[in-house]
């Protein structure tokens, strides 16, 4: 499971942006498996591909990175990167408005503007203002080197907005901004290693209590916490990655098991529970989708 390496609180205005970082940064920020990992974030999230090519999934998209090209991902939306070099790394971080008790202007456009994404955006030869983020990845020790990354997470944020406003085709839809129970920090970083942690071991049979004690939760806490920030439970989010996992391999044109291998292969115990599951998540049966690859 990864472990968090740095949280870095800017301000902009009265708004409040907690940016997370997890362990590895750019130059573990890939599965070494050849297998894509798909798996989701709890919070608005941004890529930035520093050297090298990659390739990105997301639900039907298979689309080819390049050096330079950021793409931002909208919460809760399923999706995998797959090394296409061995030079390949990327910086990878979450984005997490917080508002403060008195409420900010500043804070209701940029919540406006984050919730109405509903799909990647990808943008090709990103500022280089951006690249300097290379220089602080891994654990940052020292204040300078904290207020060197507050300035550049800074400027990041707010070319992100940029980007964001100047998309044409961006979704009118809107989310309003859940507030949590605990202390929201502390809940941003367990909700990420349980979403983690589900991710990786969705292709076997997982109970909630192993999670919940992975994390140091009761079965209790962790489905109330799932449900406030994702708006579903354990046996749905659990269900969804062996989905993303069985539509990953029914992308891949040189796979050549047999459905019902795929199902097992995911984690389902029989495949008319598979069927109904991808059908009813994805709108179409197994067959008809890998036909359409």
């Amino acid at each position: 499971m990864p472990s968090l390496v740095q949280k870095s609180e800017i301000s902009i205005g009265n708004t409040k942006v907690e940016i997370v970082m997890q362990a590895g940064f750019a130059e573990h920020g890939y599965d070494q498996s050849l297998n894509p990992h798909p798996h989701c974030h709890p919070n608005f999230e941004a890529h930035y591909i520093e050297e090298g090519t990659c390739v990105f999934y997301s639900e039907e998209n298979k689309i080819n990175l390049e050096k330079d090209t950021m793409i931002l991902i909208p919460a809760k939306v399923y999706h995998a990167f797959e090394r296409s070099d061995d030079n390949s790394r990327k910086i990878s971080f979450e984005i997490r408005l917080v508002k403060k008790k008195n409420g900010s202007d500043l804070f209701s456009e940029y919540e406006e503007l984050f919730s109405s994404i509903d799909r990647p955006l990808i943008v090709n030869g990103f500022s280089p203002e951006f690249i300097a983020l290379s220089a602080c990845r891994g654990i940052i020790i020292g204040e300078e080197a904290m207020c060197k990354i507050n300035a550049n997470f800074t400027i990041v944020f707010l070319k992100i907005c940029d980007i964001l406003r100047s998309n044409s085709q961006l979704s009118e839809k809107k989310t309003s901004e859940r507030t949590a129970e605990i202390n929201a920090s502390d809940e941003d970083m367990t909700l990420i290693q349980i979403l983690s942690y589900i991710s990786r071991n969705a292709k076997r049979q997982l109970r909630i209590s192993e999670v919940a004690d992975a994390v140091n939760l009761s079965p209790r806490q962790l489905q109330r916490i799932l449900s406030q920030r994702m708006k579903e439970g354990f046996h749905s989010i659990l269900t969804q990655n062996r989905i993303a996992y069985a539509k990953a391999m029914l992308s891949d044109k040189s796979n050549t098991l047999s459905l019902e291998s795929i199902a097992f292969e995911c984690g389902f115990s029989n495949y008319v529970s598979f069927w109904e599951q991808f059908k009813k998540i994805t709108g179409e049966s197994p067959e008809k989708y890998r036909k359409k690859i």
